[in-house]
């Protein structure tokens, strides 16, 4: 029965580690940790990304106030600050980028059209102050409205480089949250197979009991039936009709055979005889030399 036990625990603790195994392999070659991972990065990078275009904007709309009141100085502060947000940003979106090879290289990229619509922008507001200075009004000359095209085709240039980073942002996210529902079947069918195994094992070890416990009870009754037929044959031995000699005292036993009392008990028992005498006997056949003293 021990032996039955140390078997039990240890088919147990086989399903278990077949089951850690089978979980754990398939977590990680299908590699659900890093994807998952990419997939949180991502989230944060596409958070990033749309907070990038207030800055952007508020650049483009410090260039549509210069254009609409003329006063270059109040333009000029507040192209600084919108400037200087939008830097800021964009430092932490490129450590943020670092997850993804390809973000990465798109936030290079962003980072050099950003660079280049700025230069452009301060190259605008400063012909703008001078021309604000000389003609006392708003800039309307030629090389003004140059300028003002190559400043609205860097802000488009920058908006689109900054557009074309949601394409891997939004792929990472995609595969992020595909690699959270295969790991939570995979969670699913390991909760199911372990459930499955401690069912197997508990109806086996119920059917394996009471095999065990029926064995227990035919061997009882088997014993006991033996018992019984034991005791019914030395009871059957000495008991029922016997035919004795009413002279001799001789027994007829199986083939008409007449055989001495003690043969016949000792052949069918254990039994086993000595001799003596009984004073009914002893007197009837001694009584002339035995002495009366000696009577009780």
């Amino acid at each position: 029965m021990q032996m039955y036990f140390a078997t039990v625990r240890m088919n147990a603790v086989t399903l278990a580690l077949v089951g850690i195994l089978l979980f754990s392999g398939a977590t990680i070659g299908a590699k659900l940790p890093q994807r998952i991972q990419r997939g949180e990065r991502g989230q944060e990078a596409i958070a990033m990304l749309d907070a990038m275009r207030r800055p952007f904007l508020a650049v483009k709309h410090a260039e549509a106030r210069l254009l609409e009141t003329g006063d270059a100085q109040a333009g000029n502060s507040e192209l600084s600050l919108a400037i200087s947000s939008a830097t800021e940003l964009l430092e932490r979106y490129k450590v943020l980028a670092r997850y993804s090879v390809e973000l990465s290289t798109n936030v290079g990229e962003l980072s050099k059209a950003f660079e280049t619509w700025v230069t452009a922008e301060r190259h605008f507001f400063t012909l703008a102050e001078v021309a604000s200075d000389r003609e006392g009004g708003g800039p309307t000359t030629g090389r003004l409205m140059s300028d003002l095209a190559s400043v609205t085709s860097g802000f488009l240039h920058t908006m689109d480089v900054l557009g074309t980073g949601e394409v891997p942002i939004h792929a990472d996210i995609a595969d992020g949250r595909g690699a959270t529902r295969f790991l939570r079947v995979l969670v699913l069918l390991s909760v199911l197979y372990f459930t499955a195994a401690a069912f197997w094992l508990q109806r086996t070890t119920s059917t394996r009991e009471k095999g065990f416990l029926e064995k227990r009870l035919r061997l009882e009754q088997e014993a006991r039936a033996l018992e019984r037929t034991l005791g019914e044959a030395l009871t059957k031995v000495l008991s029922g009709f016997i035919t004795i000699c009413a002279s001799c005292k001789r027994i007829r036993s199986e083939g008409n055979q007449w055989t001495q009392i003690e043969s016949y008990v000792t052949g069918r028992t254990d039994a086993k005889f000595s001799h003596g005498i009984c004073p009914a006997c002893e007197k009837r056949l001694y009584g002339d030399f035995i002495s009366p003293t000696s009577e009780p």
